[in-house]
């Protein structure tokens, strides 16, 4: 991996919520996470979760920044 990600064309992107549309800022923290090193996680309300939802937004959660702290080995 070369620390890259792409968007797919073919794909309706939104910054403002439509119901219609992938949230451009979940899809990018998702696949950062990725490139971070974290793997799929098993909540759904999760960045992480391996599913991203049509027309929603969310923001980080807290199994996301756990990952990452035991990921790089910070104490709370």
């Amino acid at each position: 991996m070369d620390g890259r990600f792409f968007y797919n064309v073919d794909v309706n992107w939104f910054v403002t919520p439509e119901s219609n549309a992938f949230d451009l800022e979940i899809v990018e923290l998702h696949e950062i996470g990725h490139l971070l090193g974290l793997d799929h996680s098993q909540d759904e309300n999760a960045i992480m979760w391996a599913y991203i939802p049509i027309g929603k937004a969310k923001g980080l959660n807290q199994d996301d920044i756990q990952g990452h702290k035991v990921l790089y080995g910070i104490n709370n």
